[in-house]
């Protein structure tokens, strides 16, 4: 399987989130985003 799909991907991806990250730095992300993604989740089931 060649890896440059995937890499130019995630690249594409990563070009995508860096605006949206605003102040929080890409350690901090996670820490946001895990919890949000998990609600949305939990609302979309209890819907």
């Amino acid at each position: 399987m060649n890896g440059e799909p995937h890499s130019q991907l995630a690249n594409f991806i990563c070009s995508v989130c860096n605006p949206l990250r605003g102040p929080y730095k890409r350690n901090e992300y996670r820490k946001v985003i895990l919890p949000l993604t998990i609600r949305h989740r939990l609302r979309e089931v209890m819907a």
